[in-house]
């Protein structure tokens, strides 16, 4: 499982610092903001269309099979990415390499199953995303001064993703591992029908998606447009943008490390999401008024906090449905990525519109930052049953 973490995490870093590379990409191909825009929710368009599909397509094929050719393609196509003479195969390649992110959520879903006893799960995605914000803050913080030292070469920035991603997959191949699952797991899969049943039985899973929508928009709209915002201005240089927005993944694990005892103390989620919702949403507003750098850096440690916080609670959720099998759980997570897919593909896409036809970036990053109070949503609606649940799981 830690080299799971560890080299799925490491593997996203090169589509997730476009925001970095962007100007450099701007001026290279000339882009419009739309473009810009497109391109930045390319990486989620086919996640959008086949998350679902892949989380039950995918999930009756071995784990380790499907992560190894997963993290080999991934590392094909970032190196398309920085061939790519024309916008458009740019744009094609990113595509690609979202769809093999996506390949892997039912992977991991079936992973977990396989080795964590349901009272570690919550554990395990803590530390997971501790893993992803280490390798996020690593990716942001480090991008800009190599990408000073390559002269503003985004290509060799990717090509040397693409080299790293490749090494991810032989790691995988070395270490990754299966076992079987647990006797209760094996007589429910025995009985199972359809795991798509999942999605009309546990109304729990759309409501959990809502959520991710709000914060995914503002999120991808952010780590797109928030370095370019930031530098038109108050001439902000990239190296402070892509520091501070590495903040988020050094105190992301923060976030879940808290929120565990707090469920058990406040009975379960709904307290906990509604505080995520509110924070979240008013520190995405207050990182656009402001180049105060002890104020940002503040603004943006809460946001990880809140962030991990949240992404622990929601993760956890499908794993704490009654009588849900494995299959049931990575199409239930799909579904969920699904829709946190969705609002990462329209927040780029949303700001650069707004950008273009009212010559105002500032506009779509305050409409963007507004959409995670969707958590809070979320939060008053969630049934009894999870909550209750919940609070005794962590105990």
């Amino acid at each position: 499982m830690s080299t799971f973490s560890i080299t799925h995490a490491i593997a996203i870093i090169g589509a997730m610092v476009l925001g970095i590379l962007l100007p450099a990409i701007t001026e290279d191909l000339g882009l419009s903001p739309s473009e810009q825009g497109w391109l930045g929710s390319s990486a989620l368009i086919g996640n959008l269309v086949f998350s679902l599909p892949f989380g039950w397509w995918l999930s009756r094929y071995g784990a380790w099979r499907m992560t190894t050719i997963t993290l080999s393609a991934g590392a094909f196509f970032v190196f398309v990415q920085g061939w790519a003479p024309t916008f458009a195969l740019l744009l094609v390649g990113r595509l690609l390499f979202g769809l093999t992110v996506i390949a892997r959520d039912p992977a991991k879903a079936l992973l977990i199953r396989q080795w964590l006893p349901g009272k570690e799960v919550g554990l395990f995605n803590v530390i997971f995303n501790a893993v992803f914000g280490v390798a996020l803050t690593a990716g942001f913080v480090v991008t800009p001064f190599v990408l000073e030292a390559f002269d503003e070469d985004w290509r060799m920035i990717l090509y040397t993703y693409a080299i790293l991603n490749g090494g991810l997959a032989l790691v995988w191949i070395i270490l990754g591992r299966e076992r079987a699952y647990p006797d209760s797991d094996r007589r429910r899969i025995s009985q199972e029908d359809t795991p798509l049943r999942s999605l009309v039985k546990y109304k729990e899973l759309w409501l959990v998606g809502f959520g991710m929508l709000g914060y995914s928009i503002a999120q991808m709209a952010q780590l797109t447009f928030w370095p370019t915002f930031m530098k038109e201005t108050y001439d902000m240089s990239l190296v402070t943008s892509g520091s501070l927005i590495g903040l988020l993944g050094l105190v992301v694990a923060a976030g879940g490390f808290v929120v565990l005892p707090l469920m058990s103390r406040a009975g379960g989620h709904r307290i906990p999401l509604v505080v995520i919702g509110l924070a979240t949403t008013g520190t995405f507003l207050g990182v656009l008024v402001t180049d105060s750098v002890p104020v940002l850096v503040v603004s943006f440690v809460i946001n990880g906090v809140m962030r991990g916080a949240f992404w622990t609670i929601f993760n956890t959720i499908p794993f704490e449905l009654p009588d849900i099998t494995p299959r049931g759980i990575a199409v239930a997570q799909s579904m969920m990525y699904t829709m946190f897919w969705a609002g990462g593909f329209l927040g780029p896409i949303l700001v650069g519109f707004l950008h273009e036809t009212t010559d105002n970036l500032e506009l779509g990053m305050v409409v963007s930052s507004i959409c995670p109070v969707g958590i809070s949503l979320t939060a008053l609606l969630l049934p009894g049953r999870v909550r209750r649940q919940s609070a005794g799981a962590h105990h």
